[in-house]
């Protein structure tokens, strides 16, 4: 039998996830020799309120064991020229998002929700 220079990769674990509206997949690798997995998460949080409304904190759909190196968003409008609200992150943990909507002023608030994505391991 050829070897194929998988090595200790050989051995790692499967893939797996939750392929939901909010879900993940974790992917194993080995990093220096140990093994890891490297997690890609996205959700789409409820829509928002007022720009003075405090934006709840979004829980993960899986906590990242170790870090969560970078959360970004985008914004989902409501198909509607009215929408005239956009979120930005503004902090994160291992296990939640905090994002802010921002008004423009010029439209309608309360018609956006927040879609996150989220890499870690």
């Amino acid at each position: 039998m050829k070897n194929l220079g998988l090595q200790e990769g050989a051995k790692l674990a499967a893939a797996e996830g939750l392929l939901n509206a909010n879900g993940y997949i974790t992917i194993p690798m080995m990093v220096n020799g140990v093994p890891k997995k490297w997690i890609f998460q996205w959700m789409t949080g409820p829509i928002c309120d007022k720009e003075t409304i405090t934006y709840p904190a979004l829980q993960f759909p899986l906590a990242f064991p170790n870090i969560c190196l970078m959360a970004l968003t985008a914004t989902k409008g409501d198909n509607t020229k009215f929408s005239d609200q956009v979120f930005q992150v503004s902090s994160w943990t291992n296990s939640e998002v905090k994002v802010f909507p921002q008004w423009f002023g010029t439209g309608n608030q309360g018609l956006c929700s927040p879609l996150i994505i989220a890499i870690g391991y």
